[in-house]
């Protein structure tokens, strides 16, 4: 923390920006830092707030309150220590991340939050300023290979802890002209393209290696499920409805009965999106539709296709009532039967 009262004393100030006209005629710093004094009131706001969100805000954990705190008391050099205790580039977080950590501070719960972003960059800038960043160069090589893919922050940061522990690191922007390696660190999207070319039978985009070290892992599960998942929307589901009435009536008009499951499977997956809520967009989609079925009664039956219908969540958020949850589980029944007969058909 800073001073404890300090968030009640100092109003938020952040960094400003040099004039449009100006910053289009080069490509330098464009940002007018704050003076050491300001900064360190600024650090001084980091209220006493028992939890650090902040920190776990933070996507690689830094100690901020403990910074802010040596700031707010100007001891820069330590604070410089502590910041490249858990990080290895402030200097592209100070200024290209979109500061999650400022989002989870307590204080922006009815105020505004403190500066962490700019605090974390002048702390850098400072030791640049006083030549404290020097290279920590290893006193023995291990002997070890490994090859890093991938020369953005994460793979640069990598690649500095690899070589400060002995370890000879060769680091690509690509995936071309690979070494061989003992141990290869790997995002997570070349990762599992190398896997989907590999299942499909056309050529690998990774060499081998005894260890696989899979950068941001935590996000692994999502981008496996969008390279080998498979899912159906209902609109998706909407439009090969309307798509086989199209060719139904053009194709085979003698083949009424198309014409109902495919009316079916329309109610069907409608009725599915409607019972998950969001009153507002999807009142007047329902009110539409109930006047659509009403119009269509007259031509089809469709009660053997879909069911009664399905009650409405009038709530918006909490938990699901379990009269909802059986609502969608039998419109998801009714879909399954729907789809399964038209995929099965042609």
């Amino acid at each position: 923390m800073g001073k404890p009262t300090g968030f009640m004393e100092f109003a938020r100030q952040d960094r400003r920006y040099k004039p449009v006209a100006d910053r289009v005629n080069h490509y330098q710093e464009f940002v007018i830092p704050l003076s050491d004094m300001d900064v360190g009131t600024q650090g001084g706001r980091c209220m006493d707030c028992g939890i650090p969100y902040c920190h776990n805000g933070c996507p690689v954990n830094n100690l901020i309150p403990d910074w802010n705190d040596l700031v707010y008391h100007q001891d820069w050099r330590s604070a410089i220590e502590v910041l490249h205790s858990t990080n290895n580039f402030p200097e592209f977080t100070g200024r290209i991340c979109p500061a999650p950590c400022e989002a989870a501070c307590t204080l922006n719960l009815d105020d505004a939050p403190v500066t962490i972003k700019t605090i974390e960059c002048s702390i850098i800038d400072k030791a640049w300023d006083e030549g404290w960043i020097q290279p920590q160069v290893p006193a023995q090589r291990t002997g070890k290979r490994v090859a890093v893919v991938g020369s953005g922050p994460a793979g640069l940061a990598c690649a500095q802890q690899l070589a400060r522990a002995g370890h000879e690191v060769t680091y690509y922007p690509g995936e071309t002209n690979f070494r061989a390696a003992d141990l290869l660190v790997i995002n997570h999207h070349l990762l599992l393209a190398d896997m989907t070319l590999k299942q499909d039978g056309f050529a690998d985009l990774l060499p081998g290696a005894e260890v696989f070290i899979v950068d941001e892992a935590h996000q692994l599960h999502e981008v496996a499920s969008r390279f080998f998942g498979r899912s159906v929307s209902s609109r998706q589901l909407i439009g090969l409805a309307k798509d086989t009435v199209a060719e139904q009536v053009n194709d085979a008009p003698d083949m009424g009965e198309i014409r109902e499951y495919a009316d079916a499977l329309e109610n069907c997956a409608r009725d599915f999106r409607l019972s998950l809520g969001e009153a507002g967009q999807r009142q007047a989609e329902e009110q539409a539709h109930g006047e659509r079925r009403k119009l269509g009664s007259s031509h089809h039956d469709r009660s053997s296709f879909v069911g009664r219908p399905i009650p409405r969540c009038s709530t918006a958020g909490g938990s699901i009532p379990a009269s909802r949850k059986a609502a969608s589980a039998r419109s998801v029944t009714s879909v399954s039967k729907a789809f399964s007969w038209r995929t099965s058909s042609t």
